[in-house]
């Protein structure tokens, strides 16, 4: 990734309408993907500018991550257009966009715990000397790696060995070895401790600055604000808006992902409170719910998709209730147990059926 001027880093993407003043790395026109009967985006559209770090937002199913494997190759559209930098690519494969620079780091890791960093990272790419790996080499790329970008990671240890953390950043680091100017993230902090979330974003900042571009598909509103440029919003498949984050407030993202008002808000209690209606409005998801005036359990600088506000009533287990039964024998039904202990010989003899005296003395 090629370092960029300080002009170039102060712009910031607008709306829709102003988005023709700056340089389109990716553009995504009227995609269509259908999995037999289910229709995953419907004329959905996307523009990326050099540069910048953007954030690809809805609710779960809207269609965000099958939209960017699309441009990773993985699917192919059944309508519509790709273009990467000006190049028509529509329909291309994995190989061809890693090629172009283009690296998807998935929700789901794709390692092989039982080999190493390093062997992880080249995998598919490896590093030959007269016909055998050259395991040195390629250790010794993969550091410098780990150092010039900061995704500290023991490049010696095993995938199985390393934290959810430093698995990530394994996963990333294979995209940048091969080269990746446009890197993609699918919920990339999911499994993430706030730790791990901040050092992630400390990253990212740091490649966008050296000139790369980043995709970050969430629904998580406070993520949103605190690392994106700009918002693309979807909504059952389709784009429903792009907004410049420096001008826009989580209430509107959540207004738009789930097509009503939603108020976040709750400055009584410290605590925000969802009013996101009662799910009989017409185009309304059915697993969205009326929640009014209850405080979750989540800070107001926690803002997320009004879909996980269902997770957090969840009652605990039940613990079980029934009884063991008695350590002397088989079943209750065979004789009159009395839950008695068995005799020190049938204790110190396991090999030998365990059966109660009251059992022994009707023989």
């Amino acid at each position: 990734m090629q370092a960029v001027t300080d002009a170039q880093r102060r712009r910031e993407p607008t709306r829709t309408e102003g988005a023709a003043e700056y340089s389109t790395l990716i553009r995504l026109t009227a995609i269509e993907k259908s999995f037999g009967p289910v229709k995953a985006n419907r004329g959905a559209s996307l523009d990326v500018a050099d540069g910048e770090i953007h954030a690809l937002v809805g609710e779960n199913g809207a269609g965000k991550s099958t939209l960017m494997r699309i441009l990773s190759g993985m699917f192919q559209p059944d309508a519509g257009g790709v273009e990467v930098s000006g190049r028509d690519v529509t329909g291309w494969r994995t190989a061809d966009a890693i090629g172009a620079g283009v690296g998807m780091v998935h929700q789901h890791f794709m390692l092989v715990p039982t080999l190493t960093v390093t062997e992880n990272v080249t995998l598919g790419a490896e590093i030959t000397r007269n016909g055998q790996l050259d395991r040195a080499k390629a250790q010794r790329e993969v550091q410098a790696l780990v150092d010039r970008t900061g995704l500290a990671v023991p490049v010696q240890q095993r995938v199985g060995d390393l934290t959810v953390g430093e698995a990530q950043r394994v996963e990333i680091l294979k995209t940048l070895y091969r080269g990746a100017r446009i890197l993609i993230l699918d919920e990339p902090t999911a499994v993430l401790s706030p730790p791990e979330v901040n050092e992630l974003w400390r990253v990212l900042r740091r490649l966008r600055d050296e000139g790369g571009t980043i995709v970050l598909i969430t629904h998580k509103l406070d993520e949103v604000m605190s690392i994106s440029d700009t918002i693309t919003v979807m909504r059952q498949g389709e784009t429903v808006g792009r907004l410049k984050t420096a001008q826009t407030s989580p209430a509107e993202i959540a207004k738009m992902m789930v097509g009503r008002d939603v108020v976040l808000a709750g400055e009584t209690d410290g605590h925000r409170t969802a009013d996101i209606g009662d799910g009989r409005e017409a185009g309304s998801r059915p697993h969205l719910r009326r929640i009014s005036g209850e405080s979750l359990d989540a800070p107001m600088s926690d803002f997320r998709c009004p879909m996980s506000v269902s997770q957090r009533t969840r009652r605990p287990p039940r613990a079980p209730t029934h009884r063991p039964r008695a350590p002397c024998c088989g079943p209750r039904d065979a004789h009159d147990c009395r839950g008695r202990r068995p005799s020190r010989r049938a204790r110190i003899r396991p090999n030998r059926s365990v059966r109660c005296p009251s059992f022994a003395s009707r023989r």
